[in-house]
This record gives structure tokens, sequence and C-alpha cells, in this order.
């Protein structure tokens, strides 16, 4: 099911406004695909340091099975942050702007 949305502007130039919201839209897609890549760096880094995978990680702590410190709970922090990061970016390069 499509959510649908409409804009109002009291400017009466429908060509610049479907521009200026679709280039937002690009814009911030451009943006949080540079924040997913930064994170999926750091996750690696941490996989390397630990020689663990993430998702084995996630599962040992939330099992309680791995010390809390700040290495580990950035790394947590990390993994959660990426998982906000890909539904945000698929929200956003889910959003069509559709002119009347």
């Amino acid at each position: 099911m499509a959510t649908v949305i409409k804009v109002r502007s009291r400017i009466d130039d429908a060509k610049r406004v479907e521009a200026y919201l679709t280039n937002g839209l690009r814009e911030e897609e451009k943006r949080i695909s540079f924040a997913i890549n930064k994170t999926e760096r750091r996750l690696l880094e941490f996989e390397k340091k630990f020689n663990k995978k993430t998702t084995q990680f996630i599962e040992e702590f939330k099992q309680g099975l791995i010390e809390e410190t700040a290495d580990t709970f950035d790394w947590w922090a990390e993994s959660k942050l990426l998982i906000e990061l890909k539904s945000a970016f698929n929200t956003l390069s889910s959003i069509e702007i559709c002119p009347q």
C-alpha cells in the first residue's frame, strides 16, 4: 500500500517545487548512503579486531556472553545504527514525487 502526501506551496511554480523536493530527497539519500558506508567500515574494523562477525557478536552480546566494554558497546551501537540507516535509506529511496 502506498502512502500519498500532498504538498502545498504559496509559490505557483510546480516544477521548481518538484525539483526542490526531488533534489532534497536525493541529497538525503547520498548523506545516508555515506553514513551507511562509514558504519559498515567501522563494523569491519570491529570484526577484524575481535575475529568475529557482527551477527555472531550481537547474539553473544545479547546472551551476556560478552562483557560490555567501551569497544563492545560501540560495536553494538554501530550495528544498531546500521539498521536504522538502512531503514531510512529504504524509505527515502521509495519516495517518488508525482506531479499533478
